[in-house]
Formats: C-alpha cells, structure tokens, sequence
C-alpha cells in the first residue's frame, strides 16, 4: 500500500515485560514497518531478550537518555516509516492484523496527519481486566477529562515529529502537548473507532497521576485551553481501585459498575492471559463478562 510504519519502543531494565511486546510485533502480517528499540542502558536482561528478535529490528540503540521522550525522539531521527508510532516496553498490539488494518485505513482516509485510534488498557487486578479507552475528538475530550488518546494508538506522520518533537519538558505528557500542537496548527486529524493496542497501566504516567495532571495543566495553559482540576480526585479514585481489585470481591465490583472485563486476546505471548489463567486454574477462560 505504500505507506511505511515505524515501531518506536522505549525500554529500561523491562526484562519481565518486553518480550510480550516484541513477539506482538513479530507476528503482525503487515510487512511495510521497521522497530526501532531505543533502549535507556539497561542493567538486566532486556537486551539479550532484544537480540533473540533481531531479525525484526531494523535499529537498536543502548545508551543514557533525558526519559522516555528522549527516547522517542532518537527514535524518530532514524525512523525511515511515513508514521510512527510510540510503545512502552508494557504494552503490545491488538492483534496480527493490527498494523496492515492501520495503513489500509490511512490509505482510505487519504493520508491524515494524525490517525487516531481507541485502546484497550489493562489493570492489574485479582485476575488482569481491561476497559476500552473511549476516543473523542479535542474539545469533547476536553469535557469528559480525556483530552487524548494513548500515544499507543496514536499515528502520527514522521515529518510532523520532526517539525515539533516531543518537549522534553514534561516526563509524562508531551505526548499531549504534540497532539495540542496538531491541533492547534490545524493538522489533518482523523479519528478511528478501532482498537489497535494494549495500553497497560502499570506504567510510569498511570503510577503518577497527580504529576501527569499538574503536567497536562500546564500544556493546556501554554495553548490557551481551560484547565482540567479535579482536586485530586483521580489519584484517590486510582489508590480506591488499585486496593478493590486485590481481591476477587472487588475486582468483580470493577466489572460489574466500571465497565471492565477480564482480560483474554489471542496473541501467542501475553503475561496478562498467562496470569489469569494460572490465577483461575481454567485454560480455556471464557470471562468475557
């Protein structure tokens, strides 16, 4: 189809994790993409995990960086893709079809500047759940606090990462500050409802809620936008969540009030289907409540 994706992933000392990702991406049946694994100097094991999949790595880089933005940003420099996209070392893609599905719609909305598309993030709970993250364009997304998608849905032209990089200002949010910037400079931007990857909260941005907020804050104030403060209530909301699905009670709670799911894919290597399964003794589980 012409159009070229670039994998852009940021690791550091993700041994448990990264393999996950990486064998999502190897089994993706679109063959116009390259990965670019921008890794930060990791002490353990992530890097002889990276090597046993080096014939689906176009680059590999192991040095100090400035954060993960940094790393994204080395990672756009050597990116040969039309667009890019961006993981952590956590996440992994939806399915096989994934990108092949993402480059036929681009071809079929004529090439925007931003395609965007929803995910699915997954919580640690007694057993893993998952809710879809609800895509909505900037100024509905605005109302109901969620002023962007993921940047793991997220794709973006690589010319427009060049023009504007991501600020390394801001450790969690400059994703969004890109986004505002496209907005603002009235790109071309497309919304999709299609999921297209696994977002896990287990993260650096869902772990530091109070500083992801005063950070988003700050990029809305530079560009004009109201502010989005809710005193602290999401980081209390997150704590109350985080202690409920410890146990089985309370994760049952978050599927039946909050619109969760327990987690099931069908990609080959998932730690999240792994647990669940060794968590419930059933190989088959079919809780797809």
């Amino acid at each position: 189809m012409g159009i070229r994706i670039s994998v852009v992933v940021a690791t550091l000392n993700c041994e448990k994790v990264i393999e996950q990702f990486l064998k999502s991406y190897a089994e993706q049946d679109y063959a116009d993409r390259e990965l670019i694994v921008i890794d930060g100097g990791s002490s353990d094991d992530t890097l002889k995990i990276v090597e046993r999949y080096r014939s689906e790595t176009a680059i590999i880089i192991s040095e100090k960086d400035r954060g993960v933005y940094d790393a994204y940003n080395k990672g756009i420099e050597r990116a040969s893709g039309d667009y890019a996209v961006f993981f952590g070392a956590d996440d992994a893609f939806y399915d096989k079809r994934t990108l092949s599905n993402v480059a036929k719609t681009i071809v079929r909305e004529n090439a925007p500047d931003l395609l965007c598309t929803t995910v699915l993030y997954v919580d640690r709970a007694w057993a893993y759940i998952e809710k879809k993250r609800v895509l909505y364009g900037w100024e509905e997304g605005l109302k109901r606090k969620q002023p962007m998608i993921p940047h793991q849905g997220l794709y973006a032209k690589t010319e427009i990462l060049r023009e504007h990089p991501f600020s390394l200002r801001y450790d969690i949010s400059s994703d969004l500050e890109f986004y505002l910037y496209c907005h603002k400079t009235r790109k071309n931007i497309k919304y999709i409802d299609r999921v297209t990857a696994f977002f896990s909260r287990q993260g650096l941005s869902s772990n530091n809620e109070i500083k992801r907020k005063r950070e988003e804050n700050e990029i809305l104030a530079h560009y004009g936008e109201e502010k989005t403060e809710d005193h602290g209530g999401s980081e209390l909301r997150r704590k109350l969540r985080q202690w409920l699905c410890r146990y089985k009670a309370g994760m049952i709670l978050m599927i039946r009030f909050r619109g969760f799911r327990i987690h099931k894919c069908g990609n080959a290597c998932c730690r999240w289907c792994a647990y669940n399964r060794m968590k419930t003794g059933y190989k088959g589980l079919r809780m797809r409540l």
